[in-house]
């Protein structure tokens, strides 16, 4: 359970971030530099954008991975999900099992476009569209 809330805590921090980010954006300043990771702005239209993290305990090889969904697609009202696994090998793993549960809670809640957004760079680019027809 302490892993799901870290989990779930992370990306809320993510989200936060995320929020304030593009708040620094919108001010003029002459020494900010524009982030290249493409804002939630620039998702194409009826995206559903997806915010996801894991923890990974290197002990117990446990990991709690979660999901937090937004975006202007407002009608499918997709609830924030998290879950944990066990026997898990890495960081990495975690992170990839991460963005397949998003998918496929995505994909079962008939999302058609999905923006994922993770803070593991290794793992995917800043952000990636799906377009699922």
């Amino acid at each position: 359970m302490e892993i799901i809330m870290k989990a779930i805590s992370d990306a809320k921090e993510w989200q936060n971030a995320q929020a304030q980010d593009v708040i620094l954006q919108q001010r003029p300043s002459s020494n900010h530099v524009p982030s290249s990771a493409p804002s939630v702005h620039e998702a194409p239209p009826h995206t559903v954008i997806c915010n996801v993290d894991a923890a990974w305990d290197v002990r117990t090889a446990n990991c709690g991975i979660g999901a937090i969904f937004s975006g202007v697609n407002t009608c499918l009202n997709l609830s924030p999900c998290s879950d944990s696994r066990s026997h898990i090998s890495s960081a990495l793993m975690a992170e990839a099992l991460a963005i397949r549960f998003a998918v496929m809670y995505a994909a079962s809640s008939n999302v058609k476009v999905l923006m994922i957004l993770s803070d593991s760079l290794s793992m995917v680019k800043p952000s990636i569209v799906w377009n699922c027809v």
